[in-house]
């Protein structure tokens, strides 16, 4: 059966296609559809042991942080409905009492619609917001680093380090590096 040349381009095509095709999937790997929004996923716990420190101390250091990032211009924050913190519920409402007049005022996440790729904004009124997420390093020479990041999309993302030292059995800010 003698093919033509036609018939031999075509099939010499679809069998490239499929042999470059068939090597880019990789089908472990979870496709999230842009039309749906990616749920939060809250960062790995930190193993406080690990860190040389218990999960209190932790705790502590992160709220410090947020406490820094709170009292933090971050420019137009009239343009943001809302602030978001990356914690635990708990938490949040801790720094919610302890600004109760924040403007924008501080919210639970439940109530932000965060999507990779995309700008954070407030599900209740529809406007941009600013993500908050604190973190802690291990301690050196009694000195732990607590990492503070803040994001509300690509015009309006950074972060700053602080320096706290335990005082009194509290871990405080002694200065930002």
């Amino acid at each position: 059966m003698k093919l033509s040349t036609a018939k031999k381009t075509l099939l010499l095509g679809g069998a490239l296609w499929i042999g470059l095709t068939t090597g880019c999937v990789n089908y472990s790997e979870k496709i999230v559809l842009t039309s749906e929004p990616a749920r939060y996923q809250p960062p790995a716990p930190v193993t406080a042991a690990a860190l040389g420190l218990t999960r209190a101390e932790v705790t502590q250091v992160e709220r410090e942080v947020f406490t820094q990032l709170l009292q933090r211009d971050f420019g137009d924050e009239a343009d943001f409905s809302a602030v978001f913190l990356q914690t635990g519920e708990r938490e949040t409402v801790l720094l919610q009492k302890k600004f109760p007049h924040h403007h924008p005022p501080i919210k639970q996440l439940w109530h932000g619609d965060i999507r990779t790729g995309f700008s954070p904004m407030d599900k209740d009124t529809g406007r941009a917001a600013l993500v908050l997420s604190a973190e802690a390093t291990d301690p050196e020479d009694g000195v732990v680093t607590g990492i503070g990041r803040w994001n509300a999309g690509e015009t309006v993302k950074g972060f700053s380090t602080y320096k706290l030292q335990k005082t009194g059995g509290a871990w405080l800010v002694q200065g930002a590096k």
